[in-house]
């Protein structure tokens, strides 16, 4: 208890040394596959489970705030400079993070992945009535935004966090006007 009413009173910073150190091993894995695969096996499955749970939490979401905006995933969605493609880390079969992996899929099959599972989130919202922000459109595509193909660099989060408090100001300003009138 002592500890748990120390943490919440002081907030010490934690810092975790080295906690991203495996990012470089994943990527040097990426960049020596000993197989890349260029053919997406049927997603459905993994469809199915994004389905019900990003329902649910939708569903959670509008239960418990008068505004939900869902902010759809951007990621790095071009053909890779070698520099670039030396940033990646993603689309390997089993985790890299734990596992030594010689098996990926490729950055058009990642793409057109991450493509089919935006149009997911964009119908979904929709059907909730929920606002929803794309932000592929507003994101510049390059390593100064990202630093593999869906992580943000300060930059890219900055970019981010501006659209985001626009949209939500705008949002908030027009509530104001309609109760005003």
């Amino acid at each position: 208890l002592v500890r748990r009413a120390r943490r919440q009173w002081l907030q010490p910073i934690e810092t975790h040394d080295r906690a991203g150190k495996w990012v470089g091993h994943a990527r040097a894995m990426r960049a020596h596959a000993k197989v890349v695969r260029t053919e997406m096996p049927d997603p459905a499955p993994m469809l199915q489970r994004f389905d019900v749970h990003f329902r649910r939490v939708l569903q959670r979401a509008q239960s418990h705030a008068d505004r939900v905006i869902v902010v759809r995933q951007p990621w790095l969605d071009r053909t890779y400079s070698p520099k670039e493609a030396e940033q990646m880390w993603h689309a390997g079969v089993g985790q890299a993070w734990r596992n030594e992996i010689t098996t990926y899929y490729s950055f058009e099959v990642f793409s057109n992945l991450m493509s089919i599972v935006d149009r997911r989130v964009a119908t979904f919202a929709q059907a909730a009535g929920v606002e929803q922000m794309e932000l592929m459109s507003v994101l510049e595509k390059s390593l100064t935004t990202y630093y593999d193909c869906v992580h943000l660099t300060p930059a890219g989060a900055a970019a981010v966090a501006n659209a985001v408090s626009h949209s939500v100001l705008q949002g908030s300003m027009s509530c104001v006007a309609s109760r005003a009138s």
